[in-house]
């Protein structure tokens, strides 16, 4: 998937660094996740609920979403439309346990981007952020 175009004035975090959202029911993974993306220059948030997700995606500027496939209470076959009405052009990433290969296609008919599986390595992580860091920044 190619860099994402946006003009410099979106990016919202004071620093200029991009935005992640990080979306996972899981505070162990989803923390792992905000400090790997931190370390490669990103401004991570972490989420844990659907509904908090809605919120945040609502009220900033986001350049990158990740969002695990199985939440307690919900999944991300029915988050990611929600998330794509909000958002419709930022980058959303499917994280899984499960084989992203027997993901792909549902995650991807319902607008996803990309599947990655989990665990994932440091490595994968930074290979995925630097695939979807926006151009604006340098």
């Amino acid at each position: 998937m190619p860099v994402h175009d946006a003009p410099p004035d979106t990016a919202t975090a004071h620093d200029g660094r991009p935005r992640i959202l990080i979306i996972d029911d899981d505070p162990v993974v989803r923390m792992l996740l905000e400090e790997i993306c931190t370390e490669y220059g990103w401004n991570a948030f972490g989420v844990g609920t659907s509904a908090d997700a809605i919120l945040a995606a609502g009220l900033q500027h986001i350049d990158l979403i990740l969002v695990d496939y199985h939440m307690k209470e919900d999944n991300a076959l029915r988050l990611i439309p929600d998330l794509r009405a909000i958002r419709p052009t930022t980058p959303v990433v499917v994280v899984t346990g499960e084989s992203p290969e027997n993901v792909k296609a549902p995650v991807t008919a319902a607008g996803a981007d990309g599947v990655i599986g989990k665990p994932c390595s440091v490595a994968q992580v930074a290979e995925l952020l630097g695939r979807y860091r926006p151009v604006y920044v340098s």
